[in-house]
């Protein structure tokens, strides 16, 4: 609900507010681009992300949610994963299932 607010709008975020969140979302240092902004993306996609991760009993638990746009994408996504094996197994994992969405959304609904 809340990326849909951020991208579409919503009558409790203004427009500045919604423009400000984007840029932050878009502004992601390249060591934590993943999840749903998993690359390799086309550099004409637009995206947003905010990924979350940390240690928790029985491994670790990474999240992912955002906006893809362009190139016949126009989605938001959000993965939740818990990782028994770690870290890095988390992230290959979620990057996967983001790159299965993507296809996914660009093929035509049948």
């Amino acid at each position: 609900m809340l990326m849909t607010g951020v991208v579409w709008g919503t009558t409790v975020l203004t427009v500045a507010n919604r423009d400000y969140l984007k840029s932050l979302m878009a502004q992601v240092i390249p060591a934590q681009r993943w999840g749903v902004c998993t690359p390799p993306l086309p550099t004409s996609n637009a995206w947003n992300t905010k990924n979350g991760w940390g240690p928790r009993p029985g491994g670790y638990r990474l999240n992912s949610l955002g906006h893809i746009g362009g190139h016949g994408h126009n989605y938001n996504a959000v993965i939740l994963s818990r990782a028994p094996r770690g870290f890095y197994y988390g992230r290959d994992t979620v990057g996967g299932v983001s790159r299965i969405l993507y296809a996914a959304m660009a093929a035509p609904l049948r």
